[in-house]
């Protein structure tokens, strides 16, 4: 009897450490899968985050040459800082032409409206007087020996670096000096005429 139950026993298998490499490295590579996934989802999140930040601070020349400090109106005023293209000019430019129209209702409630293009003090002192004028410092985004640097404008992240051309736009920037950011930018709105539209609406 002990020499059947000897012999109907099922065998013991001994599995050696090979036998586990290819469904460990399955796992492993499922693992890895699912981890660059889940990574390049929070990269993309990470990437669309809006936070605030501090307002980029900048000292640049009106068209008198005469230096403006943004630092002069933080703390004290919201500000409307417009981006346009110098090439085009200020006098043929829809958001300035906007702002000159709105300027008065804004400046009620509470708002200044800076400037800022890649001309020279020269150019746009030819361009604002071909406009009838700008109620708002136009500015030149320049270095001390009067040459376009474009400083300011990247580092508000408005200069087309493929185009070579500044992408014309406005940032607002709150009373406390923050601005909307997107990884370490300052953010425009997308649609300055919806933006504007808002600000009018709302009460003072």
């Amino acid at each position: 009897m002990s020499e059947v139950l000897a012999r109907s026993r099922i065998p013991f298998v001994t599995l050696r450490p090979r036998h586990f490499l290819l469904p460990t490295a399955a796992l492993v590579l499922v693992g890895l899968c699912a981890w660059k996934s889940m990574r390049t989802y929070d990269d993309a999140s990470a990437a669309d985050l809006v936070t605030l930040m501090p307002a980029p601070r900048f000292v640049e020349r009106d068209d008198a040459f005469w230096p403006v400090k943004l630092s002069r109106y933080l703390t004290r005023h919201r500000i409307v800082v417009a981006f346009f293209d110098g090439e085009t000019g200020a006098d043929d430019s829809p958001l300035l032409q906007r702002l000159k129209a709105e300027n008065a209702e804004l400046e009620r409630r509470g708002w200044v409206v800076i400037a800022i293009g890649d001309a020279t003090p020269i150019e746009n002192r030819q361009t604002v007087r071909s406009a009838g004028g700008y109620p708002f410092p136009v500015l030149a985004d320049v270095d001390d020996e009067m040459q376009v640097d474009l400083d300011t404008i990247r580092a508000w992240g408005r200069w087309d670096e493929q185009r070579s051309r500044v992408r014309p736009g406005i940032v607002l920037v709150d009373r406390a000096g923050f601005v909307k950011s997107r990884n370490g930018r300052p953010v425009a709105e997308p649609d300055f005429d919806a933006a504007l539209d808002e600000i009018l609406e709302r009460a003072s």
